[in-house]
């Protein structure tokens, strides 16, 4: 993982701010300058990345990454850029729960993360607590 830093920019908060950075990289460890990402917190966001240059190998040196983020006012922010391999070893907190109850018409699933309505009246609507 890579941090990048942006210092404070402004005193008002600047929502979709439009950010580049060239990031280098070890030899061999990117093969493909799509495989890069960039997140904010827990966040991936739009990401545009061109490759500047190669090693020998063929694997990525350096990365030109363009990417829309929202800095806060009279704050700097930390970003992380990871490759493909760092995402993918990042582990999304699952839920130990999951209630389904039920409602006027029909029955509700939640788990903490997500909320489901259920209606009787939709066909694709849950029908009966599992």
């Amino acid at each position: 993982m890579i941090k990048l830093y942006a210092e404070k920019l402004y005193r008002y908060p600047r929502v979709g701010e439009h950010m580049s950075i060239a990031v280098p990289f070890a030899r061999g460890k990117v093969q493909n300058g799509e495989s890069v990402t960039v997140w904010d917190g827990d966040r991936q966001l739009p990401v545009q990345n061109r490759v500047t240059a190669r090693y020998e190998d063929g694997s990525v040196k350096y990365l030109l990454v363009r990417f829309v983020g929202d800095l806060p006012g009279n704050r700097a922010k930390e970003f992380q850029c990871l490759t493909e391999k760092e995402a993918a070893s990042c582990q999304v907190e699952e839920s130990s729960t999951c209630q389904a109850e039920a409602i006027t018409g029909g029955y509700q699933v939640n788990n903490g993360s997500f909320w489901v309505p259920g209606d009787q009246s939709q066909p694709t609507s849950f029908r009966s607590p599992v």
